[in-house]
């Protein structure tokens, strides 16, 4: 047996020390549907398709964003550690600084991503990843997902979503899976709750994945305003099963806690003007 810490320790600091994402979205209603949706035909009657569109358009614009103007933002970082019933078993103290907003995070391209995965074990530490803007407005993302409208929840009635999930020929790979939140009326974009695929089952069950929430400025513009990523702590049990007079390894995982660290933008400044969020 042996205990395993899964997470990248790299690639979460990163994520929650470069946390803000400048964004703008705007689309109207559309008809809705009760089939997945492979890959995005451009069929301005399909929900998803108008879902879809704000949603690019959201994502598309960090891209423009992150290259005008710099932003500055009070951004207050935690790492903590929960039990899977989320009590809080450990916790550093919060950070707090100015940064200077780019990108809310460090990731892997979308070619290796559609070649390898978001989740990379290098037999020393489980890097967990999360999709920007690059991977999410990819070819390779829109290719190798299915979509399809996803009712709101008993908290946010006033949200609809765009799910998506990995194709079923899209096998081998640890993808993610998940849905883009907007608002039912203005069909901006709230949030992304992703949770990662062909993992064990144990992880799933333990809702290892990650959320960005967004914000919207007075002035017009949008900004990630909180994220988090949940990584599994726990062990791994490796035994020898026989099984019709043959020897088998079977390998056990189990969850015992999730290391949840990300960042929560308390200000903005852009130029001489200080925006203060409140919490999504």
């Amino acid at each position: 047996m042996r205990r395993y810490w899964v997470g990248s320790a790299l690639s979460v600091l990163v994520m929650t020390f470069r946390g803000l994402l400048v964004m703008g979205a705007n689309a109207n209603e559309g008809t809705s549907r009760s089939t997945s949706v492979c890959g995005m035909p451009r069929d301005a009657k399909l929900q998803e398709t108008l879902l879809w569109d704000a949603t690019r358009a959201a994502i598309a614009a960090t891209q423009a964003s992150a290259g005008a103007q710099d932003f500055m933002a009070n951004v207050s970082r935690f790492d903590r550690t929960v039990s899977r019933d989320g009590k809080v078993i450990a916790s550093e103290a919060p950070l707090e600084g100015a940064i200077v907003a780019r990108r809310p995070y460090i990731t892997l391209s979308p070619d290796v991503v559609a070649k390898s995965g978001y989740v990379v074990d290098d037999s020393t530490q489980v890097a967990y990843y999360a999709p920007d803007a690059d991977i999410l407005l990819s070819p390779s993302f829109i290719d190798s997902h299915c979509f399809d409208v996803q009712k709101p929840t008993s908290v946010h009635k006033e949200w609809i979503g765009l799910a998506f999930r990995p194709r079923e020929d899209h096998t081998g790979v640890k993808d993610i899976a998940g849905t883009f939140w907007l608002d039912r009326a203005s069909n901006e974009l709230r949030q992304i709750a992703f949770r990662y695929t062909n993992v064990p089952s144990a992880y799933q069950a333990a809702n290892v994945g990650g959320n960005i929430w967004f914000a919207h400025l007075d002035n017009g513009r949008w900004l990630i305003s909180q994220w988090e990523i949940r990584m599994p702590q726990g062990q791994v049990q490796s035994r020898i099963m026989l099984q019709h007079s043959q020897a088998r390894d079977q390998t056990m995982v189990s969850v015992e806690a999730l290391r949840v660290a990300g960042g929560v933008v308390q200000s903005v400044k852009i130029g001489n003007e200080v925006i203060r969020l409140t919490s999504p």
